[in-house]
């Protein structure tokens, strides 16, 4: 019993701390860059420099501590399986709760909105701006929360005597909290955070759980592509604030099935193999 408390008051502090550690990196960062002339370009120079800082810091502290995860050598084509279906799952979850949270109408849902209408400004993004956004998300900013989160943070959790289950479990949930806006959102980044955490273990490298991240920041961008090509012109805000989410969830939805249809016809594998591949990933945690 002392050592589950124990446990729990060790997770907790370290998520804490961890989401600290994290704002005070990025405020600084934000400080040092707030005089630029340019403003226009601060998440870019934020994001690569966060890049460069937490390499510089797990290079040096993972190599200091001698800690290595398996390696199971898992086929590409198996992780990418892994990795929508992983997406699809938690696509799901977060629309289910997501309208849960919509028809019931909570306070939090609606200072979530209120937040969410007032940084939309659809009409002052160019092409350049929306290009440079669409790099930051999907190339700069999994790098970076990747080597923080996974490379980073898994490391100094089973440093610390944790194994891999609850250090990616620990992992995920401080993943969770540095995203949560609503509660959707909080079980959304879990579940990300489980697949990538997952991925970094059973391989031992974190080009996979890049991959993962960079794959779900531009899913859960692709709404302005919707909007240009099937609605021809981007709608109205209060379109998009009442239709944005489930259009997209469920656009994505459509797309991942698809992409694994395709990758069933074209490799010829039984769903039974997919299956035992699954698994053998989730046993890390087990």
């Amino acid at each position: 019993m002392k050592n589950i408390i124990k446990n729990i008051i060790f997770c907790s502090i370290y998520c804490l701390a961890n989401w600290l550690v994290f704002n005070i990196i990025f405020s600084v960062l934000f400080l040092i860059y707030r005089n630029l002339d340019n403003n226009a370009h601060i998440d870019l120079f934020v994001s690569i420099s966060f890049i460069v800082v937490t390499y510089l810091i797990s290079k040096t502290y993972i190599e200091s501590k001698n800690i290595y995860h398996k390696n199971l050598k898992i086929k590409t084509i198996d992780i990418c399986v892994f990795v929508l279906v992983g997406i699809l799952l938690a696509t799901i979850l977060f629309l289910l709760i997501y309208n849960i949270e919509n028809k019931l109408n909570f306070i939090y849902y609606q200072r979530y909105l209120k937040n969410f209408n007032e940084k939309l400004q659809i009409n002052d993004i160019n092409i350049i701006a929306l290009l440079e956004i669409i790099f930051t998300s999907i190339i700069l900013v999994p790098i970076g929360e990747e080597l923080y989160f996974r490379k980073i943070g898994i490391t100094f959790l089973k440093s610390k005597g944790l194994g891999n289950k609850y250090a990616v479990l620990v992992s995920a949930f401080s993943f969770g909290l540095f995203h949560f806006r609503i509660i959707s959102t909080f079980i959304y980044s879990f579940f990300i955070g489980l697949i990538t955490g997952l991925l970094y273990v059973a391989t031992d490298k974190t080009r996979y759980s890049i991959f993962t991240h960079g794959v779900n920041n531009l899913l859960a961008m692709s709404s302005a592509l919707y909007y240009n090509f099937i609605f021809e012109d981007t709608p109205d805000i209060d379109f998009i604030m009442k239709y944005n989410d489930n259009i997209t969830g469920i656009t994505n939805i459509f797309v991942i099935l698809l992409l694994l249809f395709f990758i069933k016809i074209f490799y010829k594998r039984d769903i039974s193999y997919y299956k035992e591949k699954i698994i053998e990933i989730y046993k890390m945690i087990l």
